[in-house]
């Protein structure tokens, strides 16, 4: 980068990479922002919480002792066990990119075989999936719960994560800034292209070569294409490699900050919510690697009626803008309901803790679990200028870099959005 000093204005997504990147804080902090900041330093300082690491687990029973603290009548710890394919992200996207780099530089029908299984398997679905390959691990979700005084009562689950992700490379904030330019820019009215898009558009155009390359067996410039296709996927399968080797970032915004908003809401929705109406708080593992705890959760309470719960997922809740998700995914795209977006539209408007607006992510949150299940589900996330969240997967992603008040208020709405949830004992 250029550090060289000018007088011309700054682009609100240069603003924005610069804030992202700024130096510590030193603003004075209220006695409730200093208690989101031990939550949010607390969790920090526990190392190498990566899904199914001892780190992970320290971080469910340092957030469920939380819980307990703040009188939440029964709190538990929950293990699960994710599917092999949703292994650690870096590992799955080297060992998808050196399978199909290799079938590009063999050619030929073995070659195209390689091709053909790594886009398939690319996308994630259960059967054939190359990440099979990879070790189990055991996962767990810290849960709080306080029950109601009737039989079939309105539920409000309150979410966020506790793991986080390596700190690889190719989340250096260059590469971020400018993959999120280009994903917004060229979205053209549609949802903005999440970073597994990559991998996808590379194993495709991998497998139209190689197929053009048993039509044309003799062709030159598609030999050279094929070979450049494949070193491409090489590179891409080494840069997998180093993230998947990397330390984790602190995650003081990915994700301590929802952590420490979810706790703040908890602790008021506990002794405001009425009786009828239950809560639930659920700290999540693994989702890095796909939502697994969110999915594990979900699968333990499946006969909950669809119309009487609302889920509030917090995200990176530290940076400077804060909004509700009307879509979102790295690759495949969720859409959340009408009435879940109308609901948290018609609150962020007259809301004292906006303001709050609508975004499309190019990430994946905890919320998209129920969303796809048919439940109606409010993502809270906060982004800078460029639509990435503060520090996104870094080594510099610590407390002293979050936008507390930010914290706060994506904590004030989610008790807002619950309390108007439970009067109404619907959304809608």
């Amino acid at each position: 980068m250029n550090s060289g000093l000018t007088d011309k204005p700054r682009s609100p997504l240069h603003q924005g990479a610069v804030l992202m990147n700024s130096g510590l804080t030193d603003k004075p902090r209220s006695p409730q922002q200093q208690r989101l900041f031990d939550w949010i330093k607390g969790l920090e300082q526990v190392p190498q919480r990566y899904a199914g690491s001892a780190g992970e687990r320290q971080s469910a029973e340092l957030v469920a002792g939380w819980m307990r603290e703040q009188g939440l009548p029964e709190v538990n710890l929950e293990t699960f066990q994710p599917p092999k394919r949703s292994g650690r992200s870096g590992y799955l996207l080297a060992l998808h990119t050196l399978i199909a780099g290799i079938g590009c530089l063999l050619g030929g029908w073995i070659g195209t075989g390689l091709v053909l299984l790594a886009a398939w398997s690319i996308r994630g679905p259960r059967w054939f999936n190359i990440g099979a390959l990879l070790p189990a691990i055991t996962s767990l979700n810290a849960v709080g719960h306080r029950a109601a005084s009737v039989e079939e009562p309105f539920r409000i689950i309150l979410s966020a994560h506790i793991d986080t992700n390596q700190a690889g490379l190719i989340f250096h904030p260059w590469m971020a800034n400018t993959f999120a330019t280009r994903a917004t820019a060229k979205n053209r009215g549609k949802p903005p292209k999440g970073p597994n898009s990559i991998p996808i558009r590379l194993a495709i155009v991998a497998c139209l070569m190689l197929g053009l390359s048993l039509l044309f067996p003799a062709s030159t410039p598609l030999l050279l294409a094929r070979w450049l296709i494949g070193l491409v996927l090489l590179v891409v399968c080494a840069l997998g490699l180093q993230w998947a080797l990397a330390k984790t970032t602190p995650g003081a915004n990915d994700n301590a900050s929802a952590v420490a908003a979810m706790l703040q809401a908890a602790e008021t929705l506990n002794r405001e919510l009425p009786d009828d109406t239950e809560l639930w708080v659920v700290a999540t593992g693994a989702e890095e690697i796909g939502s697994r705890g969110m999915q594990a959760f979900m699968n333990r309470h499946q006969h909950w009626p669809r119309e009487r719960c609302l889920f509030i997922n917090f995200e990176s809740v530290g940076s400077t803008h804060l909004h509700f998700a009307v879509n979102e995914g790295a690759s495949k795209k969720t859409h959340y309901s009408d009435a879940s977006i109308s609901f948290a539209a018609r609150l962020a408007e007259h809301s004292p803790q906006g303001p709050i607006t609508p975004i499309e992510l190019m990430i994946g949150t905890d919320g998209r679990v129920p969303a796809r299940r048919g439940y109606e589900a409010v993502s809270l996330v906060s982004l800078e200028a460029n639509q990435v969240p503060r520090n996104y997967h870094r080594p510099n992603d610590i407390a002293e870099y979050i936008d507390l008040e930010t914290v706060r208020r994506a904590g004030a709405f989610a008790i807002e959005a619950a309390h108007a949830a439970a009067a109404e004992k619907r959304v809608g």
